[in-house]
């Protein structure tokens, strides 16, 4: 029975394939005009300045997070020393 399905899907398909996808293809678009290309162009120059704006004010901005990160960092570490001072003279003033 699976012998006579295999070559009549063929033959429908070799049949049906080409003329269906003849009628599938979109018509190509329209060329744009010089002006539109123009507009194109300008838009894309706009938002590339843009994009570069934004880059520079991001690096900015990581820069000075890692200027206060480093600034908490050694805070911290004056509070630590400074606790560790107090305990140590604590200790000392006990005895």
């Amino acid at each position: 029975m699976t012998r006579w399905i295999i070559p009549v899907v063929i033959a429908l398909t070799t049949a049906m394939g080409p003329g269906a996808a003849a009628h599938a293809v979109p018509p190509p678009p329209p060329n744009p005009g010089d002006a539109e290309i123009s507009a194109g162009r300008q838009e894309a120059d706009a938002k590339a300045a843009r994009v570069g704006e934004l880059t520079g004010r991001l690096t900015d901005a990581e820069a000075r997070l890692r200027e206060l990160t480093d600034d908490v960092a050694f805070k911290l570490e004056l509070a630590n020393k400074a606790r560790v001072d107090l305990e140590a003279a604590q200790g000392e003033a006990d005895r």
